[in-house]
């Protein structure tokens, strides 16, 4: 077995009918051979050839789709979902069992893990929260990036310990200055 997938662009049900007319008059070994190059180079790092067998290019720090991928790999997916360092479930934190059993997954099976956590975050799910970003985000603040709502604005004002009597104050700025707000990310950095 050379361990394509279907999403691969070299699928034979992706490929022109002047190809797979071509390749009906080889013999299996040159078939075999020919798919196994293309195995071999995209586990070598070669993007194009990543498309063609699995449909994705890898992250760079990812040699191969079915792993075992290092923790230098499983940072990059955490990081590609846009989760943070500071997230609890951010790959250096967890425990052995929990490397291993990401370790062991494909690309597709660990970024979908991973995406999961940022996605249910997005949703407003409190613990997802703390798992991607490090920190619950307040209810009217649904999002960690950009852009936040001006009750979000307001939210993050009372939560620093500001009071509604400051100059600054979310209701007293220009609304160009509540855009400039209002695109940063949940901790403002």
């Amino acid at each position: 077995m050379v361990g394509c997938l279907v999403p691969g662009h070299r699928y034979p049900d992706k490929l022109l009918a002047s190809e797979l007319v071509a390749l009906r008059h080889y013999n299996y070994t040159y078939l075999f051979d020919q798919m196994t190059i293309i195995k071999t180079d995209s586990d070598a790092g070669i993007p194009a050839q990543q498309l063609n067998c699995y449909g994705i290019v890898l992250p760079v720090n990812c040699p191969t789709y079915y792993g075992p991928n290092s923790m230098d790999c499983l940072k990059e997916v955490w990081n590609l979902t846009g989760c943070l360092r500071l997230g609890d479930r951010y790959p250096e934190k967890l425990y052995v069992y929990e490397i291993n059993a990401l370790a062991a997954l494909n690309q597709s099976a660990l970024s979908s893990s991973m995406e999961k956590i940022r996605s249910e975050a997005d949703m407003g799910i409190s613990a997802q929260q703390l798992n991607c970003f490090g920190i619950s985000l307040p209810v009217t603040c649904p999002t960690y990036y950009g852009p936040h709502s001006l009750d979000c604005l307001k939210a993050v004002w009372q939560l620093v310990g500001c009071l509604p009597a400051g100059h600054e104050h979310p209701d007293k700025l220009s609304p160009s200055e509540i855009n400039r707000l209002s695109i940063l990310n949940y901790r403002f950095s």
